[in-house]
C-alpha cells in the first residue's frame, strides 16, 4: 500500500497542540487533560487512509527540545505504529468498501 509522509508542526500558543499538515484533520491538544482528542484523531485517520487508499507516516519537525518535543514524539511513533500495524486491515476494508 503506498505512503503519505505527513508533515506535524508543535504550536505553542495559549495550548500546545500538535498540527498535521496536508491531511485536514483535527489537532491533538498537549496541553489538555484526557484522551478524547487522541480518539477522535485515531478515528478520523483511519477513515482519512480509507478514503484515500494510503497509508501515512507521521514526521515530527520540531527543534525544541523540551516536554512538548518528547510528548509528540512518542504519540507519532505511538500512531505510525498503529498504522503500519493495521496496513492488512486497511487492504481489507479498502476492497469491502469498493
Amino acid at each position: 500500500m503506498e505512503s503519505k509522509e505527513v508533515i506535524v508542526l508543535i504550536e505553542r500558543q495559549e495550548e500546545v497542540k500538535l498540527v498535521f499538515q496536508e491531511v485536514g484533520i483535527e489537532t491533538i491538544f498537549l496541553t489538555k487533560e484526557g484522551t478524547n482528542d487522541i480518539t477522535e484523531f485515531f478515528n478520523d485517520i483511519f477513515d482519512y487512509i480509507i478514503e484515500k487508499e494510503e497509508l501515512v507516516n507521521f514526521v515530527l519537525n520540531d527543534n525544541n527540545s523540551d516536554l512538548f518535543h518528547d510528548v509528540a514524539k512518542d504519540i507519532i511513533s505511538q500512531l505510525n505504529s498503529e498504522i503500519n500495524q493495521s496496513e492488512t486491515n486497511f487492504i481489507k476494508l479498502i476492497k469491502l468498501v469498493k
